[in-house]
């Protein structure tokens, strides 16, 4: 995953290369945690898109993220958190 900051932070991942025990994926999750808490789901990513922008970030603010394949209808494991802080 690759995080690029500018006015906005864009989230970058790449394919998740297996299902669950080879079920097929059928899109993603990013979820994101403001620097306390627990992490919160933000986006629905379909199949086939592998990018994420938030346009109005709070500056200063450090964000983690982390996505997940959506395997079945459900959330399979969590990609290792990347962190960033907004400008």
């Amino acid at each position: 995953m690759a995080i690029g900051i500018c006015f906005k932070i864009t989230v970058n991942f790449t394919e998740a290369n297996d299902g669950t025990y080879g079920n097929p994926i059928e899109g993603y999750e990013l979820y994101c945690n403001e620097g306390f808490g627990s992490y919160v789901k933000i986006a629905d990513i379909p199949l086939g898109t592998y990018t994420y922008t938030i346009n109005t970030p709070t500056a200063g603010t450090k964000y983690k993220f982390k996505v997940a394949a959506v395997v079945n209808g459900e959330t399979s494991h969590f990609s290792f958190p990347e962190a960033v802080t907004s400008k």
